[in-house]
């Protein structure tokens, strides 16, 4: 989703958007990919790396699990995994 669809869909400021934004991406549980216009200007679109979030309560309090998921086209994916062997 783009920042504006986040703030009309979540009926928040788009300053608040972008704050929110910027801390799940420095979490890594967002992505951001920036998107060319024929004008040259330019928009940001984000999507969850989130996959599956585990909360578990044990006796000390409780553990979290965190399963990510893959985002980017093929190509960087492809790319991000034959440069990680």
């Amino acid at each position: 989703m783009s920042a504006k669809e986040i703030s009309e869909t979540c009926d928040i400021s788009i300053s608040t958007v972008y704050r929110r934004t910027e801390r799940l991406i420095e979490c890594g549980l967002l992505a951001e990919r920036r998107v060319a216009q024929p004008d040259g200007t330019h928009y940001s679109l984000y999507e969850a790396q989130l996959d599956e979030l585990t909360v578990r309560l044990t006796d000390d309090g409780f553990e979290i699990t965190v399963s990510e998921k893959a985002t980017g086209d093929l190509a960087d994916r492809f790319t991000d995994m034959w440069e990680g062997l």
